[in-house]
């Protein structure tokens, strides 16, 4: 019993250090996926702000 007791419980362990692992990963996507979405807002944004830079040079020449 002493035996299996202590198998269990590293499997246990091995688990428990497995999920924190996971979790720790996910956390980390979540962050990146956030930078991304930044990113991406950030990249939108400056686009459209070029984009009516241009409309309103456009609209000076006529």
């Amino acid at each position: 019993m002493a035996f299996n007791n202590g198998q269990m419980t590293t499997q246990a362990n091995w688990l428990i250090n497995i999920w924190h692992t996971l979790a720790f990963t996910n956390g980390q996507m979540t962050t990146q996926a956030n930078w991304l979405i930044s990113n991406r807002h950030t990249l939108a944004f400056t686009n459209g702000q070029l984009t009516t830079r241009i409309i309103h040079k456009r609209i000076k020449q006529i």
